[in-house]
């Protein structure tokens, strides 16, 4: 043979865990919905509801 009856063998291995680590290219807005589904309106109004004030109050007994 060649004069060896050894092998080294590498492994490499993570947790899927890990990929929370990683950061997101992938946003919720409208411009980022529109290149992947041209034409729809579902995020279309959200930058105009970021900002609305939204008051609570109990119900009347």
């Amino acid at each position: 043979m060649y004069g060896s009856d050894t092998a080294t063998v590498t492994l490499t291995a993570e947790s899927r865990l890990r990929d929370l680590e990683r950061p997101r290219t992938k946003r919720y807005t409208d411009a980022d919905q529109q290149s992947r589904y041209h034409g729809d309106k579902g995020l279309e109004y959200i930058p105009s509801m970021q900002d609305k004030q939204i008051i609570l109050s109990r119900a009347p007994e």
